[in-house]
């Protein structure tokens, strides 16, 4: 994963010529592309990894509209001293402010601002002269401004400081090709091989519980009748000991009858 994000990082760097000081956003950005891919292991069962983890659909809303350093619209607040609209370049989603299509934008005087109105540039605007002018000032500006403490000078000086061969080598430039291997030792902690066979308790440990749910402000009150089985008469879902990444399905009956199915981590 640490592999395969840091070549989508370079890519990202190279491309589309962004500055350095601007690295822990771009390798954030691709961390959160690659949670949200189906990678084909066989351990996601055709699931991302977010979905995975949180044991609901996850939601692309906030990487689909814009790619890393694209230019945007970003409308300020009536009461801010900037200008209601202005240029600038998509830093990702904030992540930690505001909710969750609130974006990082950066503007022309080297200031990164959180704004939930970004607005992606359309194709006449792309290709307005007046729009082209604005894009050439702003690269100038912020190239005056932004801080680069990485440009030859310093790097040369700090190789010499700092020898950062011991702690690297060199990246391949093309993906391997997948290789069967076998571990050196054998684990004896088997995450993924439990069955209801060997270990009823920890299948059948949820099951005549009392749930209670919040639903337009009343209470609903569940038991867990048992596991959920498919059309080919299988358990639906993967069971782990990890009651966070527990994905086993069950069937919840409530009070007035209704039958309803949830992951064993949100039962949790």
């Amino acid at each position: 994963m640490i592999r395969e994000a840091t070549r989508l990082y370079q890519r990202f760097m190279t491309a589309r010529n962004i500055p350095k000081v601007l690295w822990d956003r771009v390798f954030s950005y691709c961390l959160e592309i690659r949670s949200h891919m189906v990678l084909g292991l066989p351990i996601q069962n055709w699931e991302c990894g977010k979905t995975i983890v949180q044991g609901y659909t996850a939601d692309i809303s906030h990487i689909a509209d814009f790619s890393m350093y694209d230019w945007c619209w970003t409308l300020s607040p009536s009461n801010s001293n900037q200008d209601r609209k202005q240029l600038g370049r998509w830093l990702g989603p904030s992540f930690n402010v505001g909710g969750e299509l609130c974006y990082a934008v950066l503007t022309a005087k080297s200031k990164v601002i959180i704004r939930s109105s970004v607005i992606p540039l359309t194709r006449e605007e792309n290709e307005a002269d007046d729009v082209k002018d604005m894009k050439r000032n702003f690269t100038v500006e912020l190239n005056e401004r932004l801080p680069n403490k990485l440009n030859e000078t310093e790097q040369s000086e700090t190789m010499e400081t700092m020898d950062y061969g011991r702690y690297s080598i060199p990246v391949e430039d093309t993906s391997p090709s997948f290789v069967e291997y076998e571990d050196d030792e054998k684990d004896d902690f088997k995450l993924y091989e439990i069955n209801e066979e060997m270990d009823r308790v920890e299948f059948d440990k949820y099951i005549s519980s009392r749930i209670r749910l919040m639903e337009n402000d009343l209470d609903r009150i569940g038991v867990i009748k048992g596991r959920k089985r498919g059309a080919d008469g299988k358990f639906i879902g993967k069971f782990n000991v990890n009651p966070i990444l527990d994905i086993s399905v069950y069937e919840v009956e409530f009070e007035d009858g209704r039958l309803e199915s949830y992951y064993a981590n949100q039962i949790v």
